[in-house]
């Protein structure tokens, strides 16, 4: 599938598959690190603020909404590749054939569609996903 592609779009998608891989294991290595951090030494107590438990803060569902969110990413920058100029919905990546392998999921959490949108002077596009704790995870990519 990927031999017909321009040498630019090959390392586009390496490039971008590296940093979603890089992402997820750094949030990874954070979520651990806390985890053990926080059975091991007692929090304190804040301004009189009840501690924190940051290993409960983000569950596996927040998880696959990161990597949706990345994947999501990364399909955009490929068509933008493909096609030089930024789709108008989440649907037209689904049609493009070297996209074909591309699945626009619904959020695990929310049970919504992503939010994708593309700025007014299309200097570049936003990616986001509600979180378990309510919060947007939230992708800003500038084009050019």
């Amino acid at each position: 599938m990927f031999k017909d592609f321009k040498p630019e779009i090959k390392l586009l998608f390496l490039v971008a598959s590296i940093a979603v891989v890089i992402s997820l294991a750094g949030i990874l290595v954070l979520r651990n690190d806390a985890r053990n951090q926080v059975s091991h030494t007692p929090s304190p107590v804040v301004s009189g603020q009840p501690a924190v438990d940051v290993s409960d803060q983000y569950t596996e569902l927040d998880g696959k909404v990161w990597s949706d969110v990345n994947q999501i990413v990364t399909a955009v920058n490929l068509h933008y590749a493909e096609m030089e100029r930024l789709p108008k919905s989440l649907e037209e990546l689904i049609s493009l054939p070297d996209l074909a392998f591309f699945q626009v999921d619904k959020n695990p959490i929310t049970g919504k569609s992503y939010v994708y949108t593309v700025r007014a002077d299309g200097s570049g596009f936003m990616v986001s996903g509600t979180q378990s704790d309510g919060l947007e995870y939230i992708r800003e990519i500038p084009i050019k």
